[in-house]
């Protein structure tokens, strides 16, 4: 890559950005990867819904220099409403294992619930199951227990209940840049319907398939940096070419 770029990394659910400690590294790794990642960080004791969060993830958006976006899981729809103000320097999004609305829509009756549930006092084995699958490491593991505790059982729990109201469609079809999708071939939280849906929406959106869990960065980053620096590249000639 021959410009400097940054790539904003809005965080899953959890909201503290560490988890993007593997993917940084991967990227940082990158000989041709001339892009800065800059991590959005979510107060993790306020209650801030989607359009709470938006203006947290405007103002870590430069203006100096061209950036990407990325969405993770529970942020993808946060990355295409704020891609859908057009904001100057916005080269391209990025969905991670996400979705642009309620993934599980059967469950919407139940939502309620969500506003009961001690997510943090969930068996580390089930959250191992759901989130890491057979790519669970104990470092895995570790660092995903120690994001999650670092957020009040309130803020998961509405930030879960935001997702069952969400739909970002119009947005979807407002968005003017190039979207990638990494789409995790293991993931037990979001569907395949979720890119189908997108794909629907915005024909010239790419996949990528990675086999990985849901926590797709973390348990397989050198192939998620990899698909983002091959991204990344498409950009840079679609904008010197217009």
């Amino acid at each position: 890559m021959n410009e400097d770029a940054a790539l904003v990394l809005l965080p899953g659910l959890d909201g503290t950005g560490d988890l993007f400690a593997p993917l940084c590294a991967a990227l940082a790794a990158c000989p041709a990867m001339r892009i800065t990642p800059q991590i959005v960080r979510y107060p993790g004791h306020t209650v801030l819904d989607y359009q709470g969060l938006a203006p947290l993830a405007r103002a870590a958006c430069p203006s100096d220099r061209p950036f990407y976006l990325l969405g993770e899981s529970f942020s993808g729809p946060l990355a295409l409403q704020l891609a859908a103000q057009s904001p100057a320097g916005l080269r391209g999004v990025i969905l991670c294992a996400s979705f642009i609305r309620n993934p599980h829509p059967h469950a919407a009756r139940i939502a309620p619930l969500a506003t009961l549930l001690p997510i943090q006092l969930a068996p580390p084995s089930l959250m191992s199951f759901a989130l890491l699958g057979q790519y669970s490491t104990p470092p895995l593991r570790a660092a995903l227990a120690q994001a999650v505790r670092q957020a009040s059982h309130t803020v998961l729990r509405q930030r879960l209940l935001s997702v069952t109201k969400i739909d970002v469609s119009q947005e979807l079809r407002q968005l003017r840049v190039p979207l990638l999708y990494l789409q995790a071939s293991q993931d037990r939280i979001v569907p395949a319907r979720a890119w189908r849906e997108i794909h629907a929406l915005q024909p010239l959106a790419h996949k990528v398939s990675v086999a990985a869990p849901h926590c797709l960065l973390q348990a397989a980053p050198q192939a998620a940096a990899a698909a983002l620096l091959d991204f990344f590249q498409h950009c840079t000639a679609q904008q010197a070419s217009t």
